[in-house]
């Protein structure tokens, strides 16, 4: 039992007698005194000492004062800071067997007009599977009076009003059972007990997640599809990746494929989670229960707050997800959200450009808001991650400082709940906004790899990130996070930049400090830079921020960009080519 009702302990004062007893059970301890088996068999319990103590103050007003846990541990749970000192009063004028049960204190509170707090009790953890129906039942005691009434919830849904019923789940998980009971007086309490469903039996699982974000999430201008088939078991609505709200469009499943002569990165995701399993885990598709839902909510052209809770797009990812539990449950297979890639932070670039920590603040209120309001539909009780992109096109705005993607990289290191997968400087892009079909279906695999690797694997994921920056007079040695070592310089897949995309810049960023005369990798997993000059304090070290020559551009070839990865792609490749992970873009600070 998980008893939602908490007490603070305060010291408890003993009588002389007692002390002695302790003094003396304490120097026979110490000195090996009964040998080294000696068992100290006469403490008393809780409710003694409380007793005691209660006696104590009744027969001597200059005792120790009984304290609001002292009366709980008797059975007294209606005492509390309040009137604490109105029983203390009245103890004071009592002699030590006018309260030495707990009938006689509780007598006492009655003549008090002192309510009692009732006890629930929700009763022990159970296991069952799902599907098939339970029976719950709980209880409530109420020492003076009568318990009046009893609801049974999971978060705010109320499953019972009375105090034993009928429960059938629908989801695999733990699910936390509330149950509050009131007396004849509006007093109340609460219990809860954890029911855990299980499956029975092999049995398919839909796995649904949104691909959400701005323009980029809907494959806008990746122009031709090249997903037309679904070569696994995934799925979409029946009125594909984008049917939105709509009802008529959400009435059914159908397999997963690309539309509107776009390829976005639904398919690859879903479809690279199930490859990768065979690859990986050596799992044959047959084998596997997991069905992936995906769909693509968002919408081009949208600042994130216009994507946050209160928003017609927001609202369609619930819509989504209670017309997927409801498909799934008419079908007889289980249903869980189990996460979101978010592509967004182009609009945020506009006038005025959004701060990072504010953009990342928003980031993580996103899903954490979505995961509160999914979890009402669903009653699961794990949390489901973001997976998200770091934008690349700050130059496509003529921005120099890209607070956005910084912001992409501080929510990831301050929310263990959002995965950067992959920055986007190493894409292929159509108008330097909008990347191609074949990128998308890149970063999808991307997404997948990370999905895989923090809710399948369970290992976690960090990207190629900075984990230390230590600025010398001439040098700075930047060590790494390394997913898979040892990092490289690599001009062959993005082209060459100047310092391989690391440069020195004053304080406010209003000038390149050209003062770097190399950049060298030391051991497996550091990079040193080795300057002309010692910058001064609060100089900046950025990596592929890019100068005024890319402003207007995005991409591997002409935008802002580095040329530093890690070996991931060794052994982690495809027919879209390797799974390298390059660095994060970053800055970091001298102080």
């Amino acid at each position: 039992m998980n008893h939602s009702m908490t007490y603070l302990f305060s010291n408890k004062s003993c009588n002389i007698n007692n002390l002695f007893v302790l003094l003396f059970l304490f120097f026979l301890t110490s000195c090996g005194g009964g040998g080294s088996n000696t068992t100290i068999n006469n403490i008393p319990t809780a409710k003694e000492a409380a007793l005691e103590k209660i006696m104590a103050y009744a027969e001597d007003g200059n005792n120790s004062i009984p304290n609001v846990q002292d009366y709980f541990d008797v059975g007294a749970s209606g005492i509390n800071n309040q009137n604490i000192s109105t029983i203390n009063s009245l103890v004071d004028g009592l002699e030590a067997d006018d309260v030495d049960t707990t009938d006689e204190i509780i007598t006492l509170t009655t003549q008090l007009g002192i309510n009692l707090t009732p006890i629930a009790n929700a009763g022990e953890d159970k296991t069952v599977d799902v599907n098939q129906s339970i029976t719950i039942t709980g209880s409530g005691t109420d020492s003076d009076g009568s318990i009046q009434s009893y609801t049974w919830k999971i978060g705010s849904n109320i499953l019972a009003t009375t105090a034993s019923f009928s429960y059938t789940p629908t989801t695999v998980g733990t699910h936390k059972l509330s149950l509050t009971v009131s007396d004849n007086q509006e007093s109340s309490a609460s219990d809860s007990m954890l029911l855990i469903v299980t499956t029975a039996t092999t049995q398919d699982t839909i796995k649904q997640f949104f691909n959400y974000g701005q323009s980029l999430s809907l494959g806008t201008k990746a122009s031709p599809l090249l997903t037309s088939s679904q070569p696994y078991k995934n799925i979409m609505f029946n009125g594909g990746l984008t049917a939105r709200a709509n009802p008529g469009k959400l009435v059914s499943f159908i397999p997963l494929v690309e539309g509107r002569n776009v390829e976005s990165q639904s398919s690859a995701t879903a479809n690279n989670i199930i490859q990768r399993i065979i690859n990986e885990n050596g799992i044959p598709l047959n084998n596997q229960t997991d069905i992936y839902l995906a769909s693509n909510p968002g919408a081009g052209a949208r600042k994130i707050s216009e994507l946050s809770i209160g928003t017609i797009f927001y609202d369609t990812i619930l819509t989504q997800t209670q017309a997927a539990k409801d498909i799934a449950q008419e079908l007889g297979i289980l249903h869980q959200v189990s996460f979101m890639t978010f592509m967004q932070g182009e609009s945020n670039y506009t006038n005025p450009p959004m701060p990072a920590l504010t953009y990342a603040a928003a980031l993580s209120k996103l899903i954490n808001d979505l995961n509160s309001d999914v979890s009402e539909i669903t009653n699961q009780l794990t949390l489901f991650p973001m997976i998200n992109y770091q934008i690349a096109s700050h130059r496509f705005y003529l921005r120099t400082i890209p607070t956005v993607a910084l912001g992409h990289l501080y929510a990831s290191k301050t929310d263990d709940n959002i995965n950067l997968a992959v920055p986007m400087y190493i894409f292929d892009y159509v108008d330097n906004l909008h990347t191609d079909n074949q990128s998308n279906r890149q970063i999808g695999n991307y997404f997948a790899r990370t999905y895989k690797r923090v809710v399948i694997d369970k290992i976690g994921w960090k990207p190629l990130q900075p984990s230390t920056v230590n600025w010398q007079e001439k040098t700075i040695d930047i060590m790494f996070d390394v997913p898979v070592g040892p990092i490289v310089f690599d001009t062959s897949w993005v082209a060459a930049e100047i310092n391989k995309g690391f440069d020195i810049w004053n304080s406010d960023f209003s000038e390149v400090l050209d003062i770097i005369q190399s950049v060298t990798i030391i051991g497996q997993n550091t990079v040193r830079i080795t300057m002309s000059m010692d910058p001064p304090t609060g100089s900046y070290v950025s990596y592929a921020f890019g100068r005024d020559v890319h402003n207007g551009f995005s991409g591997r070839t002409l935008g802002p960009r580095g040329n530093l990865r890690d070996s991931a792609g060794d052994s982690d490749s495809g027919p879209f080519g390797r799974m390298d992970n390059y660095s994060v873009i970053f800055s970091e600070q001298k102080m």
